[in-house]
């Protein structure tokens, strides 16, 4: 039995300080205790460990509380004047303290100009704050079994089939086998079979709180163009720059492995007291009993992109002398860079472009799919009480994860994923909506992820192949 609770009390007070060319100064000023308890009661036999594949859990509890204290101001500078249609700042500012992780400050600045009405200028700087949450503070060791795949290129590192134990560094590989567990009689000998490993996740009252600093610069414009072929479009362009440390977050069990045993260069010198071998334990016959993967502040976390929107509305009667309209929606990220640090003073290593054939929501990479880009778009034409539209996902191609975690035997990667989807609506009048689609349209089947036949990642592709809806909506 798990039981959280969480109590609020805030204030807030709002309202206009003194005038500028571009209107009032407005601030927001809030108040804010908030209070989370947290108690989880395992059950007897999960408590004594009589479940079969499962470690014994222990009761744990615990409360966490923060007294918060925010100020935003509305800054309008200019307007209508010969070079700002409209400029303003936007500021905030932010204490925050917890009883456990002590006391944080928060800021923005967001500035926006519009030197014409059809363009928009914004870019802004903000230091944002993550206290961790009350499972990641108080929760006792939880254990999930984590598929790790087979020798050669998955599997045990241990194990005589793994292609660590024949590389260039295999004497070494062995020697680290054995002082981490393996019996010096079976060692040369020795084969882990099952492709799955159990790991213990738990929380910890030593974390401190993340910290990001996020950059963004963009532009929006809206056609000032009074043909009827440009008139409805519009096009947004925003960078990002964020840089997060403290990263509150956990090092997957496979990733445990591949860096006590150096296979991406974490433990060079293949020493047993390496920090990610002391999270590994074996038992008398030198199988992995079980991975440690607590939740720590590891390194960090370094991302940046550009995001991509464009809309376009067009009347066919006013161009082409056909009925109805037709309007067209993408939104397309480019992903420049996505690199995880592990822990403090360690190198930061490259991610974009990858996919997490272990599916571990841990870093790196958080089980997110990293792809280089992604496109989401809308079409659809609509003429009097009918609309019909056409939906595209497309995600490229990727390698896998282990391409940077082990690049001596990396898992396949997986090809470029396309879906589409379709539907149409019949408004009956003003009240009532009837809708009827189709979800993956040509029933394309999900990748397989990390090499494994049957592995895939259902938050990412789609595992149920083509579906039919009908939907009603009643507005009143």
């Amino acid at each position: 039995v798990t039981e959280t609770s969480q109590d609020i009390v805030e204030a807030s007070l709002t309202g206009g300080l003194f005038a500028l060319p571009g209107g009032d100064v407005r601030f927001s000023l809030t108040g804010t205790y908030r209070e989370n308890s947290f108690e989880y009661d395992p059950d007897p036999a999960r408590e004594n460990g009589d479940l079969i594949g499962t470690l014994a859990s222990v009761p744990t509890e615990g409360d966490i509380n923060v007294k918060e204290l925010g100020l935003e101001l509305l800054v309008p500078i200019l307007r209508d004047t010969s070079f700002a249609h409209r400029l303003e700042l936007n500021l905030g500012y932010r204490i925050s303290d917890y009883n456990i992780t002590g006391t944080v400050h928060t800021y923005r600045a967001e500035a926006m100009w519009s030197p014409i009405r059809a363009l928009l200028l914004r870019g802004g700087y903000e230091r944002a704050t993550r206290a961790p949450n009350i499972g990641e503070l108080f929760s006792s060791a939880q254990t999930g079994q984590v598929q790790f795949g087979s020798p050669p290129s998955g599997g045990d590192p241990c194990d005589v089939r793994s292609s660590a134990r024949a590389g260039a560094n295999a004497a070494q590989v062995r020697s680290l086998c054995l002082s981490t567990g393996v019996p010096a009689p079976i060692i040369d000998l020795f084969q882990y079979t099952t492709v799955a490993i159990a790991s213990a996740t738990s929380g910890s009252t030593a974390l401190e709180p993340e910290t990001a600093d996020t950059i963004t610069l963009g532009a929006v414009l809206t056609a000032p163009f009074e043909s009827p072929w440009l008139s409805g479009l519009s096009v947004s362009v925003d960078f990002y720059d964020i840089r997060i440390e403290d990263v509150i977050s956990q090092v997957s069990a496979v990733t445990t492995l591949n860096k006590c045993y150096n296979l991406d260069g974490s433990n060079p010198q293949y020493d047993p007291n390496n920090v990610f071998c002391q999270l590994i334990s074996r038992d008398a016959t030198g199988g992995i009993s079980v991975v440690s993967t607590p939740y720590l502040n590891l390194g960090g976390l370094r991302t940046r992109g550009i995001d991509l929107q464009a809309d376009w509305r067009l009347d066919l009667e006013n161009t082409v002398g056909l009925p109805g309209r037709i309007h067209l929606n993408a939104v397309v990220n480019f992903l420049d860079s996505y690199r995880v640090q592990i822990l403090p003073d360690t190198p930061f290593v490259e991610y974009a472009g990858t996919i997490d054939g272990t599916q571990a929501a841990t870093t790196p990479p958080i089980g997110l799919p990293l792809p280089d880009s992604k496109v989401f778009a809308n079409f659809s034409y609509s003429v009097g009480e009918f609309t019909a539209g056409l939906r595209w996902r497309h995600l490229p191609s990727m390698r896998d994860v282990t391409s940077v975690t082990r690049p001596a035997s990396p898992a396949p990667g997986v090809p470029s994923y396309d879906i589409f989807d379709a539907n149409i609506a019949w408004d009956i009048g003003e009240d009532y909506r009837l809708s009827v689609g189709v979800t993956n349209l040509f029933d394309e089947d999900p990748p397989v992820v990390g090499g494994t036949l049957g592995q895939t990642q259902p938050g990412t592709y789609d595992i149920i192949g083509r579906s039919f809806y009908v939907a009603t909506t009643l507005r009143f």
